[in-house]
């Protein structure tokens, strides 16, 4: 996923007002979520199906669009904000629609963060599990200092 330095850089002011007072931020990654599926996916999945057999029995046929796909994506693999700080990793959640920073869901100390040095990116931090493109997995290493 392509994310510019000035996107980057109005999430990170984002992020820093979101975190505790006394907490600076180091760094800002992005990434997304494993696969889980919600109830909000569920639901979606659940009207289409229903709309798709009515339309069938009208002689039609309807299929998806890109919106529709793109919102159910976003809610079984939803978009996930890494911040380093001095004291570890900070995970945020992701506006669907701005990408920028929406709350905290949780914060890390370095000791729960192992970064592989290639390979598949995932980083387990708490429940969630965060995969990382390579270039954001090493934004995200030089800024903790970890190997």
């Amino acid at each position: 996923m392509a994310f510019g330095e000035k996107n980057r850089s109005k999430a990170a002011e984002r992020a820093q007002g979101l975190l505790p007072p006394g907490v600076h931020l180091r760094s800002y990654v992005v990434g997304r979520a494993h696969a889980r599926m919600t109830s909000g996916a569920g639901l979606a999945v659940v009207a289409f199906g229903l709309v798709f057999l009515v339309a069938l029995l009208f002689g039609r046929i309807v299929f998806p669009g890109a919106v529709f796909v793109l919102l159910v994506f976003n809610q079984v693999r939803p978009p996930r904000a890494l911040v380093a700080t001095e004291q570890g990793v900070t995970l945020l959640s992701r506006s669907i629609w701005t990408g920028r920073p929406a709350h905290v869901l949780g914060s890390f100390p370095l000791s729960s963060v192992t970064v592989p040095r290639s390979g598949s990116v995932t980083l387990a931090l708490g429940a969630e599990r965060v995969t990382l493109s390579q270039r954001e997995a090493h934004r995200l290493i030089g800024a903790l200092g970890v190997s």
